[in-house]
């Protein structure tokens, strides 16, 4: 083989490997989902059974509102649905609860779970994501009726880019027609949902694949 056809080669090889080891290092964004830690998500705190008790209204351990817990017990449409521990939290008319849960992350997208009921008759509640005491996202639930957990269970919080400041968490009374007066509230749980740039399957295979190919180049000379 002549010196040209030689350097022909060679920088064939060298255009190959540097192409493979370009889209080796091309990232791929992919969703990663990560839990939020909820302080006392469940509202097993204050527990009722240390205090000799059946309900309780006042602070909420890792909340602030206007609200109070209950054993599950006292809600006879609640027993043996799921949820939790053995306690829930309720909330009176013109009452809430929330919880800050850390920095806003305004690529991310949120996603809240939860259980609400009514309290005897019907009754609306209302769950929302706040930003800074701006609105992320919320709902209020139609009439429901006493008897079971809504089916609605999760409320979804896109991306904005336009809100900055603290992620909290609200849970709140909201007036109806029916004289159902509290609402009860269980299970809080939330995730984040952001793009993570990782690298693609085949990068590890790709950067071999072109190092062998730089190695062999570099023989020819």
């Amino acid at each position: 083989m002549s010196q040209t056809t030689r350097l022909q080669s060679r920088r064939r090889l060298i255009v190959v490997a540097t192409t493979l080891l370009f889209i080796g290092n091309i990232e791929n964004t992919v969703a990663g989902t990560v839990n939020i830690p909820i302080a006392n998500h469940s509202f097993e705190l204050p527990d009722l059974t240390a205090m000799g008790i059946n309900g309780f209204f006042g602070p909420i351990d890792g909340w602030t509102g206007i609200a109070g817990v209950e054993k599950i017990s006292q809600v006879p449409a609640l027993v043996g649905k799921p949820h939790d521990g053995t306690q829930v939290a309720y909330v009176i008319p013109g009452g809430y609860l929330e919880q800050n849960v850390g920095a806003y992350d305004a690529t991310a997208t949120y996603n809240l779970g939860y259980l609400a009921a009514v309290w005897w008759d019907v009754g609306r509640y209302n769950v929302s994501l706040l930003v800074g005491g701006n609105v992320l996202a919320s709902y209020t639930s139609p009439q429901i009726s006493y008897g079971d957990w809504d089916t609605v269970t999760s409320l979804i919080a896109l991306p904005n880019p336009s809100l900055s400041g603290d992620l909290s968490i609200r849970l709140s009374y909201v007036p109806s027609a029916g004289i159902g007066n509290e609402r009860e509230f269980e299970s809080i749980t939330l995730t984040k949902t952001t793009p993570d740039l990782v690298p693609e399957p085949g990068t590890a295979l790709l950067l071999a694949s072109s190092l062998s190919l730089l190695g062999l180049a570099r023989r020819r000379t």
